[in-house]
């Protein structure tokens, strides 16, 4: 191949002898360098769940190399917790130990919010007898302990009792609440 000067050459993978002729006036000469060519590595970036709740922790990996550095903190193989809810992308760079040659891939993480659950009733304080409704906001579904079904009245034991609701947003992320 033709190689000119102050213009980048891309060689293929292989091994390869390069000669060089160097001419002054009458006097010539030739020099011969040899180049090793590697294949960077094919690397795969991988995280164990693409799509979790804040405060909810993944695991990301490299693949493809022997090598794997992270950006965003984060330690190839070692639990990783988002600070923030969004969509980031996680970048690696693989590095192959023999040759040093490197290759990079990036992966996306969604994080979604906490639903912001509250506990309502429609009354605090009930005699004996009466039926009191416990209702949950700020999700897309309601889970009460206690037996309790979310807008249905029921007979509330004597003394003071604790109810508490896990409301589940609608990408199934969960919060609770207590009345």
């Amino acid at each position: 191949p033709e190689i000119v000067a102050d213009e980048p050459y891309y060689p293929e993978v292989g091994e390869f002898e390069y000669f060089i002729t160097g001419i002054n006036g009458v006097c010539e000469t030739v020099v011969s360098i040899e180049i090793s060519v590697y294949e960077n590595p094919i690397v795969e970036a991988t995280v164990s769940e693409d799509e979790i709740c804040l405060g909810e922790s993944v695991i990301f990996t490299g693949e493809g190399s022997d090598i794997y550095t992270w950006d965003l903190e984060v330690i190839d193989g070692e639990e990783f917790t988002p600070a923030a809810s969004g969509t980031l992308t996680y970048t690696v760079v693989g590095t192959d130990a023999a040759t040093g040659c490197e290759n990079m891939d990036s992966i996306d993480v969604s994080v979604y919010e906490l639903p912001l659950v509250e506990a309502n009733a429609d009354d605090d304080e009930v005699c004996e007898g009466n039926l009191v409704t416990l209702t949950g906001i700020g999700a897309e579904s309601f889970t009460w302990d206690l037996g309790v079904i979310d807008g249905a009245e029921f007979e509330p034991p004597l003394g003071t009792t604790t109810y508490t609701v896990i409301g589940t947003s609608f990408v199934g992320c969960e919060n609770t609440a207590s009345i």
